[in-house]
């Protein structure tokens, strides 16, 4: 090998190494510091808190929605594990986070022992720790491109630990010989697959994938056996669901979300225009390195690497990428619905690094550099501040006591719809729904319009003694959503729309009952707590009751 050429490569691999660490680190910082605050940092966050207090109380955690709570779309297995945390110290949205921070620390855990599985022969622990570097970096960088949504008291961490999780197994029992130990993982392994369903519903296509891959890849009778394991684990735990939760357990779960419309208009502005090119650069790298392996150094390959595995990965990832598509096209459906999909293509990129440093020491070729350049870009392509985002988190922290303090000094019922169980959560106040759970249910009639109902009475009679709004939803805001929904109407007369006119013209009419308080008419805790507001969050008004 030239000296000069062998340098060069191990220089990019130590920048891409270099790279890996400097994201991982700073994710981890960001991480730990974001899951100290008691406070709601992303939409639905607070759905879990929410559901653990309906748990406490004896309530169900999916019942008739109310305006004190309305349940989410979520499968519960999140907030089962959370309990463990929140059993042994006091409910808040930290302890809830710890499933998601738990599951972080472990990602890279899980995708060591797939490495170390993957192989057929013996790897350099070194290789396979730096490999596990490099996936860290390459998965935790899509941090700011995710939303920030990694470390959130929220399924997508889980859902991707618990993807690897299976993953590590089925390879298990791929390289296991049919005996008591094969029959222990397929056991284990249904359990798995089990509970996918009840972290992420759109999932449950990948039990039956798995079915495929081991009938196809190791079995016939071991797929079948594993079926059945499935079968009985899947309809044991449905069956304990909706024995305690009635039948609102499927609603919530099943019946709603088939109920939300894909939206073509998120296909074409964000599939093929922002998503789809963050993928471009990773998948021409594994497409080049596959190639380049698989047919140039033939021999070399079959000797230590489980075809089987790699091509399992990407039927694999072609699911997740697929499933990801039609989440995003779905009325809620946000850029974590990638999240999945990007994170087993980062575990083939850099299952295929790992199987290509093998052949660095017997062939070096000019594409060795072209492709640590397309990693490379792809780190750019990914790219954000985590200095910057670390130094705004540790601001909040430094006067969230303060402003919980004077959010509780405000007396009365608060109604803050953006964080509305921020009050139960601070000074145990009256909790009460989100709109963005209303949203959810505008499909079905039956239980949203009840909920509308009780919503514009809960400004008739008054009920709330103040109620706190972001300037954009202002009187005439409120009545521009108003009009708009009008019009959505008007152009697609479906269920949806017309309960979306209703719920915009409940939220125009509440002006009728309260009015703004003006500047000179605040009194000293609310003006306090307006000027610790705007140096966190978008500026926001207070209304009060309308003098009769």
């Amino acid at each position: 090998m030239n000296p000069k050429k062998s340098f060069l490569l191990r220089s990019y691999i130590l920048v891409l190494l270099g790279i890996s660490v400097y994201y991982s680190f700073y994710f981890f910082l960001i991480m730990l510091t974001r899951t100290k605050i008691n406070f709601i940092l992303g939409p639905f966050e607070d759905y879990f808190l929410q559901a653990y207090y309906q748990y406490m109380n004896g309530k169900p955690i999916y019942a008739f929605p109310t305006i004190d709570y309305v349940a989410q779309i979520y499968g519960p297995f999140y907030l089962y594990l959370s309990k463990l945390f929140i059993s042994f110290s006091q409910i808040n949205l930290p302890n809830i986070r710890l499933v998601s921070v738990i599951s972080n620390f472990s990602l890279p855990v899980v995708f060591f022992f797939i490495l170390r599985s993957i192989s057929r022969v013996e790897m350099a622990k070194f290789k396979t720790v730096l490999a596990t570097l490099l996936f860290s970096g390459l998965y935790f960088v899509s941090y700011d491109f995710t939303g920030y949504w990694l470390d959130l008291a929220k399924v997508d961490s889980l859902l991707n630990f618990w993807i690897l999780l299976s993953i590590l197994i089925y390879i298990w029992i791929l390289k296991s010989e049919v005996n008591f130990r094969l029959l222990l993982l397929l056991f284990a392994f249904a359990w798995v697959c089990s509970e996918f369903i009840f972290i992420k519903q759109s999932l449950l296509v990948l039990p039956f994938l798995y079915f495929v891959l081991i009938f196809f890849f190791k079995n016939r009778k071991v797929a079948f056996v594993y079926l059945f394991f499935y079968l009985f684990y899947q309809s044991l735990l449905l069956w304990n669901e909706i024995r305690e939760l009635d039948n609102y357990y499927l609603f919530f779960n099943f019946i709603l979300p088939s109920l939300h419309p894909l939206s073509e208009r998120y296909f074409l502005k964000e599939v093929l225009i922002l998503i789809i090119p963050q993928f471009f650069l990773i998948c021409a790298f594994e497409i080049i390195t596959f190639n380049k392996i698989k047919f140039q150094f033939d021999k070399y390959w079959r000797h230590i690497l489980n075809e089987r595995v790699y091509y399992s990965l990407i039927l694999i990832f072609l699911s997740l990428i697929s499933i990801g598509i039609l989440g995003r096209m779905k009325h809620g459906g946000f850029v974590n619905s990638f999240l999945y999909a990007y994170c087993v293509l980062t575990v083939i990129s850099v299952f295929l690094l790992y199987f290509h440093w093998e052949t660095i020491s017997n062939f070096l070729m000019l594409s060795h550099f072209a492709l640590f350049a397309l990693l490379l870009l792809q780190f750019k392509l990914l790219q954000y501040s985590p200095h910057r985002v670390y130094k705004s988190y540790l601001k909040l922290t430094s006067i969230e006591t303060e402003y919980q303090q004077k959010f509780c000094d405000i007396p009365g019922v608060i109604l803050y719809e953006k964080l509305s169980f921020m009050g139960k959560v601070y000074c145990n106040k009256r909790p009460f729904f989100t709109l963005y759970s209303a949203t959810d249910l505008l499909p079905s009639d039956p239980f949203v319009l009840p909920l509308i109902e009780e919503y514009k009475n809960s400004f008739k009679n008054r009920i709330y003694d103040r109620l706190i709004l972001e300037e954009a939803e202002s009187e005439l805001a409120s009545a521009n959503f108003y009009q708009e929904a009008v019009k959505d109407y008007e152009l697609n007369p479906t269920i949806r729309n017309k309960n979306k006119v209703l719920l915009h013209k409940a939220k125009w009419e509440r002006f009728d009952s309260y009015e703004r308080i003006l500047p000179d008419e605040l009194t000293e805790s609310e003006r306090k707590f307006l000027e610790v507001h705007k140096i966190l969050f978008p500026p926001i008004v207070l209304f009060r009751k309308k003098i009769k």
